[in-house]
């Protein structure tokens, strides 16, 4: 027979009530996506495929992470805060997510579960840019936003492959706020 287990009642500070819905309010005034220029190769042939290093080229749009009901999945394109040098941000794909296990070659390193982190590379193994082989897990309130859409020039733009979970989700924020962008 189950038991009902009694949960003691908290009143709700209203301080901080009133403190989160302001934050709503402000989050909700901005745009749900944002323009960037992409610079490097890093992410090649993904993003800036005749691109040298440190040469901008691809502008992205980009879907911004904070909403809520917003994930990152396996197989997305995102913008991360390097977690060594909060100033610096990159574009790499979702390699690993919250709760794989991460297990290295090297016989003498323990194996490590992604604790609300992700793991992220790069898309062009010939570029020297840094990713989490070298700057470790990326937490989740480092990711800042996923990218939908890279733009080249008048004729020469499309959708960034994401991942199939958020290819839907993404559809309907980019068709949204296209307008905003001329594309």
């Amino acid at each position: 027979m189950a038991s009902a287990r009694s949960v003691a009642y908290q009143k709700p500070n209203p301080e901080n009530f009133w403190a989160l819905v302001k934050t709503i309010e402000e989050d909700m005034e901005r745009p749900l996506t944002f323009l960037s220029v992409m610079k490097g190769n890093s992410m090649s042939p993904t993003l800036n495929p005749r691109i040298k290093d440190g040469e901008s080229g691809d502008k992205l749009i980009i879907r911004r992470m904070k909403m809520p009901n917003t994930r990152v999945f396996k197989g997305d394109v995102v913008v991360v805060r390097d977690p060594t040098k909060e100033e610096r941000k990159y574009v790499r794909r979702v390699a690993a997510v919250h709760g794989d296990e991460m297990v290295s070659d090297d016989p003498n390193m323990e194996s490590y579960t992604l604790n609300n982190e992700y793991w992220v590379l790069r898309d062009n193994q010939l570029s020297k840019e840094p990713d989490s082989r070298q700057f470790g897990p990326v937490h989740e309130d480092n990711i800042i936003g996923r990218v939908l859409y890279r733009v080249r020039g008048a004729k020469d733009h499309d959708r960034v492959q994401n991942s199939s979970n958020a290819w839907l989700s993404d559809s309907i924020i980019l068709s949204n706020e296209e307008k905003l962008y001329g594309t």
